[in-house]
């Protein structure tokens, strides 16, 4: 398959975004698809806690090897055959570094949602097979990276701040939850009401954390609802600026078919005198 850029800009910054936090390729997928992802925005934060133990189980890095991200696809329930696992894992692999990084995790994860996105930006029909979550389909690795870096169109300032509001009380619970843990693990007296205030934190409801997702949940919901509106003027605009050609066409070919025939009536006018 053709490469998306001659120069490689999308590949070098992928590159780059590899080499940040797992908290930041994160918050990079998830403000770039909030739209895509709509009520499944938190999902990418819970993914990202799994990758995170992931990762300490695996080598103790920010990336795992290739069978840490096989097991990983497998249990959270991307099935595949262990043929179709590398094959896929290789494609995403740009830096060819042979292990896999949150984000290129994340393009197999949500592959098919973003191949929806890159096909419709680019108006044309897939060339791949789009069912069966995408299971088995290779040779798409860079369009999914393109895609990433594509500007989503219509994220407001509000919403990105709803989105930041979401990541801090995430980065809060997160940050907490590993305090807790530490004093739990040194044991003792301190260690016993770490664990006790820890086992109560687990089983919050997490209302903050509910309460801004079901607003970027919302100001999705409307910004789509606008895009779809403005989407239908303009092809309304366009239909009627396309009748009004046909119409201005018809005149003008009206018009040289009188100035036609006139020049044919003074022609047989001069031939009978």
């Amino acid at each position: 398959m053709a490469a998306f850029t001659e120069d490689e800009s999308f590949v070098e910054r992928f590159t780059a975004l590899q080499a940040e936090s797992i908290d930041e390729q994160r918050d990079v997928f998830s403000r770039r698809f909030v739209f895509s992802l709509g009520d499944r925005y938190s999902e990418v934060f819970d993914l990202a806690t799994a990758f995170t133990a992931a990762c300490a189980a695996d080598e103790g890095a920010e990336t795992l090897s290739m069978a840490g991200a096989a097991n990983f696809l497998q249990q959270n329930g991307k099935t595949r055959t262990a043929i179709q696992r590398r094959a896929e894992l290789k494609d995403v692999d740009l830096n060819q570094d042979g292990r896999c990084s949150f984000i290129e995790y994340l393009l197999l994860h949500y592959k098919i949602m973003i191949l929806e996105e890159y096909f419709r930006r680019h108006e044309m029909e897939p060339d791949v097979e789009m069912d069966n979550d995408g299971v088995g389909v290779t040779g798409v690795g860079e369009r999914l990276v393109q895609e990433l870096f594509s500007v989503p169109q219509g994220v407001d300032p509000e919403l990105e701040k709803m989105m930041r509001e979401f990541s801090i009380e995430h980065a809060k619970r997160k940050a907490k939850i590993a305090e807790l843990e530490a004093k739990v693990a040194a044991g003792g007296v301190k260690g016993m009401a770490a664990k006790n205030t820890l086992e109560q934190l687990m089983l919050e409801d997490q209302s903050s954390m509910h309460a801004i997702e079901a607003r970027i949940t919302a100001a999705v919901k409307k910004a789509v609802s606008k895009a779809n509106k403005e989407l239908a003027a303009k092809s309304i605009a366009a239909d009627a600026d396309a009748e009004a050609k046909r119409v201005a066409g018809r005149g003008k070919l009206a018009e040289k078919m009188a100035m036609f025939n006139k020049r044919v009536s003074e022609r047989l006018s001069l031939g009978r005198k």
